[in-house]
């Protein structure tokens, strides 16, 4: 069964706009070490696994042998990751403002 927590770790950390940095902090570990694991140079512990798990609310089956853009239709993923292409080039200030812009428009919405 093909291991994809380095791929789906890199997917979440896009996803919410984190740096390594700030993604090796949640389980007390270095960027190297999620350098490597996105490369799946290393695997990790159980224990790292877990607190992932934990902090962003996916099963450990999901998070190691199931791809997480899964979830996102085929039809959408071109758009989403031209999307997170975006998001990853701005800086704090450009990102809330867009986070508060898009949840206007989703407040306006209902």
């Amino acid at each position: 069964m093909k291991n994809y927590f380095g791929y789906n770790l890199k997917f979440l950390r896009k996803s919410f706009n984190l740096s390594q940095q700030q993604l090796a902090e949640i389980v007390g570990k270095t960027f190297t070490a999620v350098s490597r694991w996105e490369a799946g140079l290393r695997e990790p512990s159980d224990k790292i696994v877990q607190k992932y798990r934990e902090h962003f609310g996916v099963s450990p089956a999901e998070l190691m042998y199931r791809p997480l853009d899964e979830r996102i239709p085929a039809e959408e993923q071109g758009d989403l990751w031209r999307l997170l292409s975006l998001v990853e080039k701005m800086d704090q200030a450009q990102f809330d403002r867009l986070l508060a812009y898009a949840e206007g428009l989703v407040h306006a919405s209902l």
